[in-house]
């Protein structure tokens, strides 16, 4: 069974993605902690040493869609904060899957 034939589940899609999140934080300076389980309002915790700032990141991925002359768009619109979120001013960080580039919704 060659790679290309072989699924991916939403979950393992997911996991892919956070990590490629740890990554990004790491290379832009941040010390990062990874919530181990696939439930949460949180799925990294990342310290920002120099302004001493603690931020709580919920990973998203980009939609994309295809336009009649075959361009490709792609929206960071996802389902609102829940409750908890917002209480604990969670930030999301949107990636970018044609992009392989990650955005902070403050940036959108």
């Amino acid at each position: 069974m060659g790679r290309d034939t072989l699924k991916v589940s939403c979950k393992k899609k997911g996991d892919i993605i956070e990590i490629k999140a740890l990554s990004f934080l790491l290379d832009n300076g941040f010390e990062v902690f990874r919530n181990e389980s696939s439930v949460g309002p949180v799925d990294i915790v990342a310290l920002d040493i120099k302004k001493n700032e603690v931020i709580l990141i919920d990973v998203k991925t980009s939609g994309i869609s295809k336009s009649i002359d075959g361009s490709h768009k792609v929206s960071f619109s996802t389902k609102p904060k829940t409750e908890i979120q917002k209480d604990l001013s969670v930030q999301f960080l949107f990636y970018d899957k044609i992009g392989n580039t990650f955005t902070w919704e403050k940036d959108i």
